[in-house]
């Protein structure tokens, strides 16, 4: 069974080694500059933590650099001057490559980027991980023990190339952040109608959120684009200010375009002129 280690005790850091732990992997332990912080996040894991890196790195297989995406070149510039001939290094940041570890196939190791697609928001979401699909690219040498490590959890794999990297986290953004980002909308605009309760629009993002991901976006797509109402989008425009308008039309221009999958037979021009 490989040996897995991991490089950071942070929130991803301490709940994939918990995760990989509690399903059977053989992770041997944790190192941080910050001690203290690897003595906690080992013992969340249930496994050692190590006093320098070379230790570690040593006695493992595999290697995680669970540090923040500002942090992976440095930790790479300084675990790469270590003997790591057949290690194999993953980091597990969604915007680079595994490009970040630059000449690491001369050293003789593999490196990936290995990605839970998933909001991780504390050390103990391990539970979480269970079924998160993950995205994995980098050498194709040992792409394979990689994604079988993953795959015996039972977690789905996806593969990516390193020029997508970017493309494939910014969809991610769109997915999570920017939908954090319409909530902050909703809710002022809630406040500026006078209502002080933004629980009221739960029931319909819980709707919305099963429609979609049930159905996919054509199928779940209701409202009025989609019915090509006219008169009830003017009415919205007008109450808007002029960076919420921004939002509003440039949105709608996507719903005219998955309202024109869906009903192929509905004129949508006057609709599109008014938001163009």
């Amino acid at each position: 069974m490989v040996k897995i280690g991991f490089i950071g005790a942070g929130k991803i850091g301490v709940s994939l080694g918990k995760y990989f732990k509690e399903n059977g992997l053989d992770v041997i332990g944790v190192y941080s500059r910050n001690e203290a912080s690897a003595k906690v996040g080992a013992a969340l894991i249930g496994v050692d933590h190590f006093e320098t890196a070379e230790a570690l790195i040593s006695k493992s297989d595999i290697l995680f650099l669970t540090v923040s995406d500002q942090a992976i070149k440095e930790v790479w510039e300084t675990i790469s001057k270590f003997d790591i001939k057949d290690k194999i290094i993953c980091h597990c940041s969604g915007a680079l490559s595994s490009c970040v570890f630059d000449g690491i196939g001369q050293l003789g190791a593999w490196g990936y980027s290995l990605h839970p697609a998933m909001a991780i928001s504390h050390k103990e979401a391990h539970k979480e991980l269970e079924n998160a699909p993950f995205t994995l690219e980098g050498a194709a040498e040992k792409l394979d023990i990689v994604e079988t490590l993953i795959g015996s959890l039972g977690n789905p794999v996806h593969h990516l190339t390193a020029e997508n990297k970017p493309l494939y986290h910014c969809a991610a953004v769109f997915s999570s952040n920017f939908m954090t980002a319409l909530t902050q909308i909703s809710m002022d605009l809630l406040d500026k109608c006078g209502v002080d309760d933004p629980s009221i629009f739960i029931p319909l993002m819980s709707a919305s959120a099963k429609n979609i991901l049930g159905k996919g976006p054509v199928n779940a797509l209701t409202g009025p684009v989609e019915r090509g109402d006219v008169e009830t989008v003017a009415k919205h425009l007008s109450a808007l200010d002029s960076d919420e308008k921004k939002i509003y039309t440039s949105l709608s221009k996507k719903l005219i375009e998955i309202a024109e999958i869906k009903n192929p037979q509905r004129d949508y021009n006057d609709l599109k002129i008014m938001i163009d």
